[in-house]
């Protein structure tokens, strides 16, 4: 009896209640009994700061409704560390009870499992704030996180870098109707050996992703970013996709098998896939929602036919900017396509520099701006056996040599209402160059353009219920609806720096309240400048135009409150 009174003490620290403070000296079955207690009675583990190795905690929910909490110290200050062996977190049947687990405040690194290498979510919808997910691995898939079973984790502020899976989503993997709520995250250099590089959607996940950076992920085969498979429907909003990249199709997103996201006000930018749609991909009957993105110098590069006819020893790069195939009717409005590519080669089938529609596709094209996309046939959009319906927009500036803004292969698509270098048969056609502010950087309408009033109301459901424009101003601003994705004329004096980041609603918002503070206070400057006016004021135009430079929604928004708390520091010298 006296040995095993030893032995339990051994392993439970004095005291444990339902508040309890761990360190890096305990160990792993320590850590576990604390958890344990946690489950029964509730409370707060606080890790203090330091590395916690070869953990591998079962958060395993079997009775009761008592919420806990698990807390670090930080991002790189509290840090569990799998070991290179050990899955770091498994949460079971979370959801099956009334209680909510939160976790705060960690680094996991270095986890292994088959299936989410960090952490593993069973009917388990876990709060998970200001984490860092990093050199986590999965065999199989969700290198960082894995979550099956129609859960729904809340994951916020968090950080997913160079996580690898060797098959599905790099960082995470949602499936069999998991639909995660994540905000504000950074998804960058994660790795999946065949689908999606940063997140893996398959059958029935309707994850909603807001305000998230995506960048320099990979797939071996498709979706460099993100990849949707059978009826998953996610919502993804103000996010941007850079520099990610495909082995095949889909540099930043793939749809596949009914999957039809709504993607808005996002960036798509230097995306790269070798064959089809270096910016997105769309596959048998998908019908994506895509209002007011960027879609800007997205690349195919052109490698080896796979099932597309061609001649032998040639290569395919198709679908620069997006690539819709059999039976793909997706909704696009309001988009910007401006400086893709389909690589051009000797033996390179280059087609659809800015879009190319494949077989039984018909698209909804309306209020877009096609600008400076590049490819041997269809500059700005490429069909066969396809009928876009496109109307109210501008494509202009695409082609070159012999080939036209639109090519079309057995197929005649609808186009009404349009600005098309070279002309295009159609109701409203016009053919004349648009007088955009200041191409390629951007593409909204001086003055004066033809394009402004000339456009159709496109207001009802069969144009994509157009009410406003890229930047959600309202449509129309004057007579009639303009062409492209802007509405309304700017003077050339009222330049304004000019990034894409500036489509995003919360971006453009905050631009627009720092000019009206910047015109208040120049109204108010005296004739002569102080000196130390004089350097405000240089520090301020730096911070703005530094800001129109920067294609990083959050690297923008630190520059423009730079440049706001400076404007009120030169408010307090006009007093």
């Amino acid at each position: 009896m006296i040995l095993l009174v030893v032995s339990l003490l051994s392993v439970l620290p004095a005291s444990i209640s339902a508040d309890v403070t761990v360190d890096p000296s305990w160990t792993n079955v320590q850590i576990q009994a604390a958890i344990d207690d946690a489950i029964t009675n509730g409370g707060t583990i606080t890790f203090e700061p330091g590395v916690y190795t070869n953990v591998n905690l079962e958060i395993d929910i079997n009775s009761g409704d008592k919420s806990f909490s698990l807390l670090g110290a930080g991002q790189g200050v509290t840090i569990l560390d799998g070991g290179a062996s050990y899955r770091i977190m498994h949460f079971v049947n979370v959801d099956t009870y009334s209680c909510t687990v939160s976790i705060e405040g960690f680094t996991f690194q270095n986890g292994k499992a088959n299936v989410g290498g960090a952490i593993f979510n069973e009917a388990s919808s876990p709060h998970v704030t200001n984490c860092t997910f990093k050199t986590n691995v999965a065999t199989s898939s969700g290198g960082a996180m894995n979550n099956s079973d129609e859960c729904s984790p809340v994951v916020t502020q968090c950080v997913f870098s160079e996580n690898f899976a060797g098959m599905y989503g790099g960082a995470m993997y949602n499936y069999h109707g998991a639909s995660p709520v994540v905000t504000q995250c950074v998804f960058s250099e994660n790795f999946a050996g065949m689908y999606g590089g940063a997140i893996y959607d398959y059958v029935e996940c309707s994850p909603v992703v807001t305000e998230c950076e995506f960048s320099e992920n990979s797939a071996g085969h498709y979706g460099g970013a993100i990849y949707n498979q059978d009826l998953c429907s996610p919502v993804v909003t103000e996010c941007e996709f850079s520099e990610n990249s495909a082995g095949y199709y889909g540099g930043a997103i793939y749809n596949w098998i009914q999957s039809s996201p709504r993607v808005s006000g996002c960036v798509f930018m230097e995306n790269t896939a070798s064959q089809f749609g270096g910016g997105m991909y769309n596959y048998k009957s998908c019908n994506p929602v895509v209002e007011r993105c960027s879609f800007i110098g997205n690349v195919v590069t052109g490698s080896s036919p796979s099932s597309h006819d061609a001649d032998p020893g040639s290569s395919l790069a198709y679908g620069a900017g997006m690539y819709n195939y059999e039976e793909c009717s997706p909704i696009v409005t309001n988009c910007i396509f401006v400086g893709n590519i389909a690589t051009e080669g000797p033996t390179i089938y280059a087609y659809g520099g800015g879009m190319y529609n494949y077989d039984a596709c018909f698209p909804i094209v309306t209020n877009c701006t096609f600008y400076a996309n590049s490819a041997l046939a269809g500059g700005a959009v490429y069909n066969h056996k396809a009928t876009p319906k496109i109307t109210n927009c501008i494509l202009w500036g695409n082609s070159k040599d012999a080939c036209k803004e639109i090519d079309n292969d057995t197929c005649t698509p609808i186009v009404t209402y349009s600005n098309v270098q070279g002309g295009h048969t159609g109701i409203g056609n016009i053919n004349a160059n648009p007088l955009f502010f200041n191409a390629p950087a951007d593409v909204s309408l001086l003055v004066g353009s033809p394009c402004i009033d000339t456009g159709t109301t496109t207001s009802g459901c069969e144009y994509g219920s157009v009410i406003d424009d890229i930047l959600q101003d309202t449509r129309p601003q004057d007579e009639g609806y303009d062409m492209g994705a802007y509405e309304g004329g700017r003077e050339r004096e009222s330049m304004v720096p000019w990034s894409p980041v500036f489509t995003q609603p919360l971006a453009r918002t905050q631009l627009d309240t720092v000019l009206a503070l910047w015109n208040d206070i120049t109204g108010r400057l005296p004739g002569e400048s102080t000196d130390e006016m004089t350097a405000l004021i240089a520090q301020i135009q730096g911070h703005v135009a530094n800001a129109g430079q920067l294609t990083n929604p959050i690297y923008a928004s630190g520059q423009l409150s730079k440049a706001t708390s400076l404007m009120q520091e030169l408010a307090m010298l006009l007093v």
